[in-house]
């Protein structure tokens, strides 16, 4: 089975470092690992590749692939490669769901933490040199302690959030698509709104 590995971008994080693709080839044998680094090598190594390792696809890419079966996406959104050729085709794509969902749901935290702390202008005004306890003080400092956090979507990275925001203390209202139990990471303080609940008070938005 010939792989073809195609994670590149302007951003040297979302690349896909070599050495991963050294280590496949490695542990792998039986199978052949190819490695595009840009988008002229995608489409030339893409007319072989039997599965493609890759975030996106598009259209003219897909053309040339005939011999493509599987995509898998080392993100958790696919949406972008699902138009309409792609979904009449009998490739299968998979994604990496829950990966990042500590990540995510961690700096989610961070950035509500400093928002509430009002972080951003206490950085600004050291800066400065600037003592602003006073001008902190009068914006107010807020706790997740007693907030109501309203989490929409219940996914893995939902569901990440919606236990940190819980174990912190906050009243957590999830919406999710469909209808089932809370989230399993959640164990006390979620509640799920479906189609037909009654409305609740409108929460603070975290």
């Amino acid at each position: 089975m010939l792989i073809l590995a195609s994670v590149h971008s302007p951003i040297a994080v979302w690349n896909i470092p070599a050495e991963y693709v050294r280590r496949f080839r490695r542990d792998f044998p039986s199978h052949t690992f190819l490695h595009a680094t840009n988008e002229a090598e995608t489409r030339q190594l893409l007319r072989e590749a039997d599965v493609m390792f890759s975030s996106e696809i598009d259209r003219e890419q897909l053309a040339i692939a005939s011999r493509l079966k599987w995509i898998h996406s080392p993100a958790a959104g696919v949406g972008g490669m699902l138009f309409p050729e792609m979904v009449a085709s009998p490739v299968i794509i998979t994604n990496s769901r829950g990966v990042s969902a500590d990540t995510m749901a961690e700096h989610t935290l961070a950035v509500i933490l400093a928002l509430y702390r009002n972080l951003p202008l206490a950085v600004e005004r050291q800066r400065e040199h600037v003592w602003a306890q006073d001008e902190i003080s009068a914006r107010g400092n807020r706790t997740i302690a007693g907030t109501h956090v309203l989490v929409v979507g219940l996914g893995a990275i939902g569901s990440a959030i919606a236990e940190r925001m819980t174990a912190l203390g906050a009243r957590v209202t999830g919406i999710r698509r469909r209808a089932g139990g809370p989230a399993s990471a959640v164990r006390t303080g979620l509640r799920t709104l479906r189609r037909g609940t009654p409305r609740a008070p409108a929460p603070t938005p975290a």
